[in-house]
């Protein structure tokens, strides 16, 4: 069974989402009108790709 790029390109935007998440999420210096905004447009960003 061979894999597409494309299935390569979505788990390695997966892991970065994944690893992002974490740091972003509990960041107290970032004010929140920052982060739901980033993770929305990185949600469309990822949406976009496919």
């Amino acid at each position: 069974m061979k894999r597409s790029p494309m299935h390569a390109f979505r788990w390695v935007i997966g892991a970065g989402t994944a690893s992002t998440l974490p740091a972003l999420l509990p960041a107290d210096d970032l004010p929140t009108a920052f982060k739901y905004p980033f993770l929305l447009a990185w949600v469309a960003l990822v949406e976009a790709a496919r």
